[in-house]
């Protein structure tokens, strides 16, 4: 996702990454997997 000048929001498809960084996202996207099931522990 990218802002525009206008404030716009669109998305980026032609965007490459490297493996490092899909291994860092990926890391990233298991925490936040882990604590949303730890919150929906906690509400019941």
């Amino acid at each position: 996702m990218r802002t525009t000048a206008e404030g716009k929001v669109e998305m980026v498809t032609d965007l490459s990454v490297s493996d490092f960084a899909r291994g860092k996202l990926q890391k990233t996207e298991a925490e936040l997997v882990e604590e949303r099931a730890s919150v929906q522990v906690l509400l019941g």
